[in-house]
């Protein structure tokens, strides 16, 4: 929840993005394999 994610410290909240932005990259090199493969 948004109140929740505000009320942590600096550092918490940037690891939090840090492993979105992790996951995210992921997500993005898999689909592109994908793609690749179904061409």
């Amino acid at each position: 929840m948004p109140h929740e994610l505000m009320a942590l410290s600096v550092r918490e909240r940037a690891a939090i993005y840090a492993m979105i932005a992790v996951r995210v990259d992921k997500e993005k090199r898999e689909r592109s394999r994908a793609g690749g493969r179904k061409r």
